[in-house]
């Protein structure tokens, strides 16, 4: 009898146990299916609001005409005025749209509370204004806030890039496009007889040749914040200088 007893214990521990990894994976699946489901609309609410912003701000700079040129006050966080302008339209679209899916996206953009903000950023001859919506959703769960108080959070984040119209080669000063080798004074680019101590300063730009560069003679080239780029080399380029 001792023994059936003993039997019997163990048979209702094991039921036991058995129920709660089954209410265990019910409640993995209950909960999980609703933060990934949460998850997908605030992927959404970040990718369109994102989308939004910078569509809005790159329309409105094909509108007024912008074209970026070399030494525009691009980067550190600060951008020319037409550009402001432009990214002061383009954000509360941002905004709007998040708002469309039922969700207030803060701007600016915090770490506690998410939201939305604009970045000009100039890396070499290519300025771009990055827009950042960061949405975060938290989850109501049923089953784990026995574990996890005050519910299960998702932080989604989405960039869109807009790069601003540029002037033909990039930006650079001094442009050719002959695809040939120089022929004394023809194709690509060939400075030579400057005189004595005179330069061809070129500032915050460049030089791009799709033939040639050739800088001989008399010739100096003092090329500040830029660079020389070219397909074929000329006679002579020793007369190049880079600050």
């Amino acid at each position: 009898m001792q023994t059936k007893n003993t039997q019997n214990g163990q048979a209702i521990v094991l039921i036991v146990l058995a129920m709660i990894a089954l209410l265990a994976f019910t409640a993995l699946a209950v909960d999980g299916s609703m933060v990934f489901s949460d998850r997908r609309w605030a992927q959404n609410v970040s990718d369109s609001s994102a989308l939004a912003a910078g569509g809005t701000t790159a329309q409105n700079l094909e509108n007024i005409g912008y074209v970026y040129h070399v030494g525009d006050a691009w980067g550190g966080g600060s951008c020319p005025t037409d550009v402001n302008t432009s990214v002061a339209l383009g954000l509360p679209a941002g905004v709007a749209r998040a708002a469309e899916n039922d969700y207030n996206l803060p701007n600016p953009l915090t770490e506690e509370t998410g939201g939305i903000k604009a970045e000009c950023v100039w890396e070499g001859p290519l300025p771009y204004i990055d827009f950042t919506s960061v949405v975060m959703k938290t989850t109501d769960a049923a089953f784990s806030q026995v574990i996890f108080s005050g519910g299960l959070k998702n932080t989604t984040t989405a960039v869109a890039r807009v790069r601003p119209a540029m002037g033909y080669g990039w930006g650079r000063s001094i442009v050719a496009l002959n695809p040939d080798e120089c022929q004394g004074n023809q194709n690509g680019l060939w400075f030579n007889g400057l005189g004595g101590g005179n330069f061809l300063d070129v500032i915050n730009g460049g030089i791009w040749s799709n033939g040639c560069l050739d800088v001989d003679g008399n010739a100096y080239v003092d090329i500040t914040n830029g660079s020389a780029e070219y397909y074929y080399p000329g006679n002579q380029l020793d007369n190049i200088t880079f600050n």
